[in-house]
């Protein structure tokens, strides 16, 4: 097979892992041979320098960004009881493409410059060497290496989807590959199944199904037999009003006043009536109460998908 022309946004990061290998810091940080690398996955874990690592491109991640907590609380993790999870990388020619872990590598770069500890210098990778880039493969990968990530169907489905027409070919029917899906990232079948019958919902429908958003996967089912045209419409109308609670009696079969007069009934019916409470409390207890008080709003907002004022 002829080599595969280098794309263009890849560039040398420097020195290859049998420079790495010679490295000595007095860490022992490179358990296997320089040898043993060969095509396909090194099982061994390997310990590279975070500036030798190289962000996969852009296309390959559908991911949006960390939140900033969500990022501190990684990095905090990582610095009290360190990396559980080696990052997973492809190594070509004498580059090293994060394919899962770009986070983690974030996470180590900004530990070393803060403490300039040595032990964050260096992070532990699983590779697989490739004598090619194949991007769709890659982006398969990058995809359910962070379907865990995932916060709505849309993108579960899109990596799962992805999944599929790269590795459909492996498997004798729909079932089987289905079920293969499920071992490889920790999900059942029939959740695999509920995600993929998704693909008949569109993506504006998806992004709010799912993953602790206005609509359970479960219930997000039921919008599966709406025309694509139905669909639109109950977004660009009701976007707002699309809840578990509110899609859970819908039907295909109602036409459009009627779904107008079932909003407006389920409006009513579950309208917040509000009440002043004023109440005079010692101030030195002042805080724990309002604290006591935020917390139990904000319980009672998740568990009814509505933002209470205060």
């Amino acid at each position: 097979m002829p080599e595969a022309k280098e794309p263009q946004w890849l560039t040398n990061v420097g020195d290859s892992l049998d420079d790495l290998e010679n490295e000595d810091d007095g860490n022992d940080i490179l358990h296997s041979n320089k040898y043993e690398l060969e095509e396909g996955i090194d099982t061994n874990v390997r310990f590279i320098e975070i500036e030798k690592l190289k962000d996969a491109p852009k296309e390959w991640n559908r991911f949006k960004p960390l939140t900033y907590d969500k990022f501190e609380s990684l990095k905090d993790s990582i610095e009290e009881e360190g990396l559980l999870h080696p990052i997973y990388v492809w190594k070509y020619k004498n580059d090293y493409i994060i394919i899962s872990g770009h986070n983690r590598r974030r996470a180590y770069q900004e530990l070393y410059e803060k403490t300039k500890n040595k032990r964050f210098r260096k992070i532990s990778a699983t590779i697989e060497i490739v004598n090619e880039i194949d991007e769709e493969r890659a982006r398969s990968l990058v995809g359910i290496g962070n379907i865990q990530r995932a916060i709505s169907a849309n993108e579960q489905y899109l990596i799962l989807k992805d999944f599929y027409e790269v590795n459909k070919g492996k498997y004798e029917n729909r079932r089987e590959a289905y079920e293969k899906m499920g071992e490889e990232i920790g999900k059942s079948t029939s959740m695999i199944y509920r995600i993929m019958a998704l693909e008949n919902v569109i993506p504006q429908l998806r992004e709010i199904i799912g993953g602790g958003n206005q609509i359970s996967l479960d219930i997000g089912q039921k919008l599966v037999p709406f025309t694509k045209i139905q669909q639109e419409w109950l977004y660009v109308n009701f976007k707002d009003e699309l809840t578990t609670k509110s899609v859970k009696n819908l039907s295909a079969n109602m036409k459009r006043d009627e779904i107008r007069e079932y909003f407006e009934e389920f409006s009513k019916r579950n309208t917040v009536r509000k009440q002043r409470l004023s109440v005079t409390l010692p101030k030195e207890v002042t805080e724990d109460i309002e604290k006591l008080i935020k917390e139990r709003l904000k319980k009672w907002e998740e568990e009814n998908k509505i933002k209470w004022k205060l």
